[in-house]
């Protein structure tokens, strides 16, 4: 499954500012630091645009920073000539910003950076093994027009819930959506009713855990 690959340099945030000039140093023809739209923000934020060139659309790659993982991070990336970014196109932008700018800039600074993988499998959301083999033996021996109503399809649906709640997964109901429905092959509306009643569990059984 095809996700948004994110984009990372560990550093602190008071190093920011460095990483920005060193980044904007290293960029190729056909991007430059927009510091007009950065000073529309109150947030640190740093914008660098990217002009249509082989295959890339125009856009803006915003970067923020990540407290949690001490790192700057690509917080988005928006097209200034079209309402929408497929998933293809923004992978192709944060590549050619990482690859031709970000990387270089990071190891001259002494900052480790990284790109994450575009195609990622069900483990890639903190679901172990058997949460997996749960969901596709689910997925397999249920009726896709009635979801998880049959009883003993409720009983795999339930099964798996509990496991994807023991492991902790970070899935979300987007990403869940789009298994279900690219991995699995369920329906729209089957599959919208699916995520609702994932959601209900996962905060049930969070719930019912800080009240042990």
């Amino acid at each position: 499954m095809k996700i948004h690959r994110e984009l990372f340099v560990e550093c602190e945030l008071e190093q920011l500012s460095k990483l920005a000039a060193a980044i904007e140093a290293h960029l190729p023809t056909g991007w430059k630091r927009n510091r007009s739209a950065e000073k529309k923000l109150r947030e640190s934020y740093l914008c660098f645009a990217c002009s249509s060139r082989d295959g890339l659309p125009n856009a803006e790659v915003w970067i923020s920073y990540h407290s949690e993982r001490s790192a700057a991070w690509v917080a988005n990336v928006i097209p200034t000539d079209s309402s929408r970014l497929g998933i293809d196109a923004y992978n192709r932008i944060v590549a050619d910003f990482y690859e031709h700018a970000t990387k270089q800039a990071a190891t001259e600074l002494g900052f480790r950076s990284f790109l994450t993988d575009a195609d990622v499998d069900a483990s890639h959301f903190g679901l172990s093994n058997r949460t997996i083999q749960l969901l596709e033996s689910f997925s397999l021996s249920a009726n896709k027009s009635t979801g998880s109503a049959h009883p003993r399809d409720r009983e795999r649906w339930y099964d798996f819930l509990i496991s994807s709640h023991k492991d902790r997964a970070v899935l979300d109901t987007t990403m869940l959506g789009r298994l279900l429905t690219e991995s699995y092959g369920w329906s729209d509306e089957i599959t919208s009713d699916l995520r609702l009643e994932y959601e209900f569990a996962r905060g049930l059984l969070d719930r019912y855990d800080s009240h042990q």
